[in-house]
């Protein structure tokens, strides 16, 4: 067999075609099942930025216990994600309005190769229930 009758043989590019249609696959599907996970985290933001909303309404403060408590709740629902309140006030009273909004950042990609980092948020709107003297 001469090296012409080896350039000829095609044999083998099926099976190398097939790798990388495959390899091209996986990445897609790795990539997909990314932001899968990124859309259930942003929902999960939502419902935890509801949670600490419930607990700002309720006790009708943002001090710094009160601070200190959302933490541990963050962490104890393993939640990694900054809080801001707007207005900013250490005592709420009866009917006063706030917003409430978790953000946390993440990336989008496969095998551990960040193709695109975003930043996700989470908001909830309530108001003070406690009227303070």
């Amino acid at each position: 067999m001469n090296y012409k009758d080896i350039l000829k043989d095609t044999q083998g590019s099926v099976q190398i075609d097939t790798a990388g249609s495959l390899m091209i696959l996986a990445v897609a599907l790795a990539i997909v099942i990314s932001i899968i996970g990124a859309m259930i985290q942003g929902i999960a933001l939502n419902s935890t930025a509801t949670d600490v909303k419930r607990l700002i309404e309720t006790d009708g403060k943002y001090d710094t216990a009160e601070k200190q408590k959302i933490s541990n709740f963050l962490s104890g629902v393993h939640v990694n994600a900054q809080v801001n309140v707007s207005p900013q006030k250490d005592i709420y009273n009866l009917g006063d309005t706030f917003i409430v909004t978790l953000k946390s950042d993440m990336s989008i990609g496969a095998n551990g190769l960040s193709i695109l980092p975003i930043t996700l948020a989470g908001r909830a709107a309530g108001s003070c229930e406690v009227y303070h003297k």
